[in-house]
């Protein structure tokens, strides 16, 4: 019964912020146009991922839903996301004190801005988990460089540090993004990374006290546009393992995923009247 609660709370929050799009378009439409307006971006999406892999390591669960609603407002966002397992049963006892649907909650906060055609963010993240056994709760500050070199292709770099549970930590990805616009309502997109850890990020998530160019991914989706602002997107994802202690510490090659979602933009327009000064 609180499983069946906790879902239903959590569709609710995303009907509401659909609910609150569809009325701040329907408001925009008859606004006065000697009003000035500031714009609250939010993005709903609820998921379906086949396996938990982040960073490309698999953390043993199947069947997963990692949904989230951010906020953005000029340079800054805020997103909010979990990881809720859908079958209970593809839970490692192993891995949990007791097992729970809903396990992990994410906190991110991100500043995104640009120096003529370099573009960055600066994010903060707290991970809060849940009944899981070695896992401390743990925040990261990251650190991202984004250059384009041609219209639809960019270069990145990710670096990532931990400040709370594994001070130390390093973490790098770096790569190619490429963006396509197919036709008008369809957009695909493909990164090619790798992934570099330090011997405390290594023992950290990957059971291995090495530094080591992990593995080297490619990550493609495919989005269709609906009604302007409702969109389905759909993905698939392969990381292949480079340094033979990473292999030897997790005992696979490699790991692929596939998942898709559905989601809406929103844009809420913040009012404000102009005063005409008198002179």
């Amino acid at each position: 019964m609180k499983r069946k609660f906790l879902l239903l709370i959590f569709i609710a929050q995303f009907l509401a912020c659909l609910y609150i799009g569809t009325s701040s378009a329907k408001a925009q439409s008859a606004s006065d146009s000697t009003k000035a307006e500031k714009q609250i971006d939010i993005n709903p999406e609820i998921n379906y991922l086949r396996h938990y892999i982040w960073r490309g390591a698999n953390f043993g669960n199947n069947n997963v839903s990692q949904s989230y609603v951010s906020a953005s407002y000029k340079k800054w966002s805020l997103n909010l996301s979990c990881n809720y397992n859908l079958l209970k049963t593809d839970l490692p006892s192993e891995y949990y004190t007791k097992k729970v649907h809903y396990d992990e909650q994410d906190i991110q906060i991100t500043y995104a801005d640009n120096f003529h055609k370099l573009q960055f963010e600066c994010n903060a993240f707290a991970y809060l988990y849940f009944h899981q056994i070695n896992t401390p709760s743990t925040g990261e500050i990251t650190f991202k460089l984004i250059y384009p070199i041609s219209e639809k292709w960019s270069v990145f770099s990710d670096n990532v540090t931990d400040i709370w549970s594994h001070k130390g930590l390093y973490y790098n990805s770096t790569g190619v993004d490429a963006d396509f616009t197919i036709k008008n309502n369809y957009e695909l997109e493909t990164q090619v990374y790798s992934g570099l850890g330090n011997k405390f990020f290594n023992n950290a998530y990957y059971n291995s006290s090495v530094t080591a160019l992990n593995f080297v991914g490619f990550h493609t989706e495919l989005t269709r546009s609906i009604l302007k602002t409702y969109y389905l997107k759909c993905f698939i994802e392969f990381n292949q393992y480079l340094d033979k202690r990473i292999v030897e510490a997790n005992g696979i090659n490699h790991t692929s995923n596939f998942g898709f979602s559905f989601g809406k933009n929103i844009s809420y327009k913040i009012k404000k009247h102009l005063h005409k000064q008198i002179k």
